[in-house]
């Protein structure tokens, strides 16, 4: 699914560049007809990326998570949105809601978003907390490293007062 997703994507992606908007509308509306959970995805992908309208891209996916309780997936894309909209605090606790259905991989990939919202919120040390959480599952995994060399770096070198 996620292939056929990816090259469907890119291909309205390529239709909003060249200013295509009724070959946009109908490939979206194509999905929604054929595969609904698909096309709403999409849909809920297309309105937040471009047309960066978060609230009812949220909308959509929220019903989605309601039909489909246990799909980490769409809880994930759900917490990219929050953050794209600087809702943090929502953010965590969705985070904090995923890693209960997380598999290792998974939770992983939540503990790194979680240090990446703490960073935001400034406050280097609980990101720095769950950096280690995430590397303590995967050792190499570079996102987190180079999260925590940077935070580190910046600890060390702020001017104290």
């Amino acid at each position: 699914m996620q292939n056929k997703y990816n090259a469907l994507f890119e291909e309205i992606f390529k239709s909003i560049l060249e200013n295509q908007t009724e070959k946009v509308e109908y490939l979206i509306l194509h999905y929604l007809e054929n595969e609904p959970h698909e096309g709403k995805i999409l849909l809920s992908e297309y309105l937040s990326n471009i047309k960066k309208d978060h609230e009812i891209s949220k909308k959509i996916l929220y019903k989605l998570i309601l039909k489909n309780k246990h799909d980490l997936q769409l809880r994930l894309r759900y917490i990219s949105i929050l953050l794209k909209n600087k809702e943090y605090t929502k953010a965590i606790k969705w985070c904090e809601k995923a890693l209960h259905m997380a598999n290792k991989s998974q939770k992983k990939e939540i503990y790194y978003i979680l240090a990446q919202i703490f960073y935001q919120l400034n406050r280097p040390e609980r990101a720095i907390q769950y950096i280690n959480l995430c590397l303590k599952i995967d050792e190499d995994y570079t996102p987190a490293k180079y999260l925590q060399n940077f935070i580190l770096k910046n600890l060390y070198y702020e001017p104290h007062h």
